[in-house]
């Protein structure tokens, strides 16, 4: 535990001085986000989620408040029950039930997941099908004219992080071949709300059905296909999945179709989704590598960049 334990009490006790803290813990899967669970000796059966947020930042909290105004509640994310985005920057909300994903895959059959890629392509397009706006954007801050608009300030506030890193010039390389193929997204499409990270560490399973979607942090309101394109790379890219992955589509497709050239958008959005693989590399090192060398690491990344630009 760091020095946040002292603040997470103080913040408890301006909540709810009744709830007497008996355990303050770390979630297993994860090292980016400030996240602690916390349980009490007076309510046995509560368990609470504080999460500390980057300042003035209350997209995750948006997204989470916008999707509990449906009554149906068809997806399950944290309900919020309080937030201070200006003196402490945190909120506290619900602890869904389960277990992500990313712990259990190993452990299931192959018709378990199966069920679970039905179930999440159901989810997905329920939540691109039902969320729909006039234009595109970032739920806090601005909009914009066009996808084309959003997507290219996206990306050049990813490129401008790599200034003065091992990954300058690779970061350099990506956008001009960006920039080069924005015509493949210059066309109207329509505003849905992406959740953006919708990784296996990040879906709560119990009892083979979904039960939790968390860390909405990303979300945004723009293509469809930017969000397809992050859940094929964290679940269908390096494995032998294509079951996996046509039962997924499959399902979300009873909700939305797709645009006729999704492939090639698909391989150009893969390419910025590079990017986010190397801002990692950078910020955790050894411990978002795992197994084997930063070194090693950063030549897989060139690699795969160099095979996707080559493709578009």
């Amino acid at each position: 535990m760091n020095d946040k334990t002292d603040i997470i009490k103080q913040i408890f006790c301006d909540y709810d001085n009744s709830l007497k803290i008996k355990s303050i813990s770390r979630p297993v899967d994860g090292y980016s986000n400030s996240v602690y669970f916390v349980t009490f000796f007076n309510s046995s059966n509560l368990e609470l989620i504080i999460k500390f947020t980057k300042p003035d930042d209350i997209t995750e909290i948006t997204f989470y408040q916008l999707l509990h105004q449906d009554s149906t509640n068809y997806l399950p994310v944290p309900k919020v029950f309080k937030y201070d985005s200006i003196v402490r920057n945190y909120y506290i909300c619900s602890k869904l039930p389960g277990l992500p994903l990313s712990q259990l895959y190993d452990s299931m059959t192959h018709i378990q997941r199966l069920e679970i890629y039905q179930g999440l392509g159901t989810l997905v397009g329920q939540l691109h099908s039902k969320y729909t706006y006039e234009k595109c954007g970032y739920l806090q801050h601005q909009s914009f004219h066009t996808w084309k608009d959003l997507f290219s300030d996206i990306i050049k506030k990813q490129i401008v992080q790599f200034n003065g890193t091992m990954f300058e010039e690779l970061a350099t390389t990506i956008h001009k071949y960006l920039i080069q193929n924005m015509h493949l997204i210059d066309y109207n499409i329509i505003p849905r709300l992406l959740h953006m990270d919708l990784h296996c560490a990040n879906i709560l399973i119990l009892d083979i059905k979904i039960t939790g979607i968390l860390d909405a942090e990303d979300a945004i309101i723009g293509h469809n296909e930017y969000e397809l394109m992050r859940i094929e790379k964290g679940h269908f890219e390096e494995r032998d999945s294509a079951d996996y992955r046509n039962v997924f589509m499959s399902s979300y497709t009873n909700y939305v179709k797709l645009d006729n050239g999704y492939e090639e958008r698909r391989r150009l959005y893969s390419l910025s989704r590079e990017l986010v693989g190397m801002r990692c590399l950078i910020d955790y090192g050894d411990q978002y590598v795992q197994n084997g060398s930063i070194e090693q690491e950063k030549k897989n990344i060139e690699d795969k960049i160099k095979c996707i630009i080559e493709m578009i």
